[in-house]
């Protein structure tokens, strides 16, 4: 179980997390140069918009989702997600943030605008899965089954 578990995760956020991160830089500036109306063709100036309500869109589900997942899994599951003692939080005033819930967030709006930039034809296809993806993949499936080889 507690493989099948590993599996899911890194294969679904992991290449998030990379992809992202490698995308949130260039999606900055994009944003930046909307804001300030620079001279932007109408195509991008649309997948910025897209990129911006469904990425928030997206955050507030995970948020909600994640309020309820103590009363919706099973503890064996949650154990495997989320160990106790593996909280890293930031306080400002009175406010708790969870550092890895935020920093996934910022790299999944650098996700969701690399698959923007796929999706309105401003990057390549055949590039992004040969240079991009599948290399981020098969690093995921080595971190999981690795160590489960080796026995750590």
């Amino acid at each position: 179980m507690e493989l099948l578990v590993k599996c899911v995760i890194n294969f679904i956020i992991f290449p998030v997390f990379v992809l992202g991160l490698s995308s949130l830089i260039p999606a900055y500036y994009s944003i930046k140069s909307l804001v300030k109306n620079h001279s932007i063709n109408p195509r991008e100036k649309k997948m910025l918009i897209e990129t911006v309500l469904i990425s928030a869109g997206i955050i507030l589900i995970l948020i909600a989702v994640r309020w309820s997942m103590p009363h919706s899994f099973l503890p064996e599951i949650l154990q495997n997600l989320f160990r106790a003692n593996h909280y890293t939080i930031l306080m400002f005033g009175y406010t708790t943030f969870e550092v890895y819930s935020v920093l996934f967030y910022f790299a999944l709006i650098g996700f969701i605008y690399k698959l923007g930039q796929l999706n309105y034809g401003l990057l390549p296809k055949t590039f992004f899965i040969r240079k991009n993806l599948l290399p981020v993949f098969i690093i995921s499936m080595l971190l999981t089954f690795i160590p489960v080889i080796i026995g750590i």
